[in-house]
């Protein structure tokens, strides 16, 4: 049995070139579609990005004008109204937050590391030998110099709170179920 080669005649050649054609444009057309998702999805993320900021702003800026209603020189830390009470803290010692990886222990100097199971930070004599600078950087006290990876909060940052009254709670779920 000798095989012929396959020939195709000119109508099925053509509507195969047809067909070839109209799947090529159906992959254009899903690959656009696709582009478009995208695109449209990160403009709906951005735009309640910036939405989610501007609400923020307004929050602090609220707190910032409640924060002045209250009378430190009076001693006073707290107000309550029937919404909640709102509250002023004051830290005495800054705060540090120190990183336990690999690249950041392979910084430090052995000084002011643990051996245990596990070397790890001695946050104790990191906290003792360093002083958080309003930005938030860790210096050391002796040499001036910036111990990166570590963030701190520096003494006396006031912090504010709302502890928001049961009344106020059932208002904001009663809002929300009517904005939907």
């Amino acid at each position: 049995m000798e095989k012929t080669p396959q020939t195709f005649n000119e109508e099925r050649a053509g509507a195969a070139m047809l067909l070839e054609r109209e799947l090529k444009q159906a992959m254009i057309e899903l690959q656009e579609i696709n582009a478009n998702e995208k695109s449209e999805t990160d403009a709906i993320k951005d735009f309640y990005k910036a939405e989610r900021d501007k609400a923020q702003v307004r929050i602090d800026e609220i707190y910032v004008k409640l924060e002045s209603w209250v009378n430190k020189e009076a001693g006073e830390k707290s107000f309550k109204t029937s919404l909640g009470r709102f509250q002023t803290t004051t830290t005495k010692t800054g705060s540090w937050v120190v990183p336990k990886t690999k690249s950041f222990m392979s910084k430090v100097s052995d000084e002011y590391k643990i051996q245990k199971t596990v070397e790890s930070i001695d946050s104790k004599k990191i906290k003792a030998d360093t002083t958080v600078a309003p930005d938030g950087k860790v210096i050391f006290n002796e040499t001036g110099e910036v111990l990166e990876g570590v963030t701190g909060m520096p003494a006396g940052k006031t912090t504010t709170k709302f502890y928001p009254a049961d009344g106020f709670k059932e208002g904001v779920k009663e809002w929300a179920k009517g904005k939907k």
